[in-house]
């Protein structure tokens, strides 16, 4: 679109020269000249209708794609948020989805994981979340466009211990699609320990032929996933400004604190289940 726009404007040019030549030798014209310059300002405003035409499309199918983004996002936002009771540890069940709530620095979010779409997966969350794991971990790679990873504790001693400490994969039964979650892993297999990362966008779709497996969905605050900082970018192997996984391992928190001080983290993660309002549960917000 923008090429047939160059054209036409091209055209426009070079025939507002030729009538502007004309123009100024008006005076010693010809009949034939005469004509001729009719034709040519002819051709001019048919030119000019054209572009105008061309110009009024473009703008129109681009804000019609930013309403599409902008109502996807408001779609998201509008539902209600649901009060959620803090709970102790509930039983695996390898057919029941469980919930953990997310209390971070930017806001709260919550992500229903289900077992029953990656077993292994959803075993290592329910083992993590149990242990208090996530509590205090920074969001230490976020991608506008692609993803938000977290999952190296900021105790060094604890980040040793669990780094080795893989799960075997699990088939692929959901899609990497906006709000889904799933555990980070490299090129080999069975590689998967404690990193986990949420979508932010449909397109990421194209890692599931990579064998990266959903373990889980975010199901309310995903606005507010959103809104994680991302200034730092990815790691300094992949073009950003973020912090070297190697260093954040051996470093923890101090080392990120220091470097990269902007970074939204998880205060804590803790078991959660729906309620009615009316029960006047009290939030995990407010639990210890």
């Amino acid at each position: 679109m923008k090429i047939a726009i160059a054209a036409v404007l091209t055209v426009i040019i070079g025939l507002g020269a030729v009538v502007g030549v004309y123009q100024f030798r008006e005076s010693r014209m010809t009949p034939t000249d005469l004509d001729t310059l009719r034709q040519t300002e002819r051709k001019l405003l048919e030119a000019e209708e054209a572009s105008a035409e061309l110009e009024l499309t473009v703008p129109a199918e681009e804000e019609s794609a930013t309403e599409v983004i902008e109502l996807a996002q408001a779609e998201e936002a509008s539902p209600e948020a649901r009060t959620w009771k803090q709970i102790d540890t509930p039983t695996l069940d390898p057919a029941k989805p469980f919930h953990v709530k997310f209390a971070c620095s930017m806001g709260d979010f919550v992500v229903e994981f289900h077992p029953d779409w990656a077993p292994n997966g959803a075993k290592r969350v329910h083992e993590l979340v149990d242990m208090k794991f996530y509590d205090d971990c920074r969001f230490f790679r976020v991608i506008p466009g692609f993803m938000a990873q977290f999952g190296i504790s900021g105790d060094p001693t604890l980040a040793r211990k669990w780094d080795q400490m893989n799960i075997n994969d699990d088939p692929v039964k959901e899609s990497n699609k906006r709000g889904y979650v799933t555990f980070a892993q490299s090129q080999f297999p069975n590689s998967r320990s404690t990193q986990m990362f949420i979508n932010f966008d449909d397109r990421n779709q194209r890692l599931d032929g990579s064998g990266f497996a959903p373990v889980g969905k975010v199901v309310e605050g995903m606005d507010l996933v959103d809104k994680i900082y991302n200034g730092y970018g990815g790691g300094p192997g992949e073009g950003g400004r973020g912090p070297d996984q190697g260093m954040l391992q051996s470093g923890g928190t101090a080392y990120l604190n220091q470097y990269f001080p902007k970074l939204d983290y998880i205060k804590k993660a803790r078991f959660v289940e729906p309620v009615e309002e009316e029960a006047g549960e009290e939030d995990v917000s407010e639990a210890a």
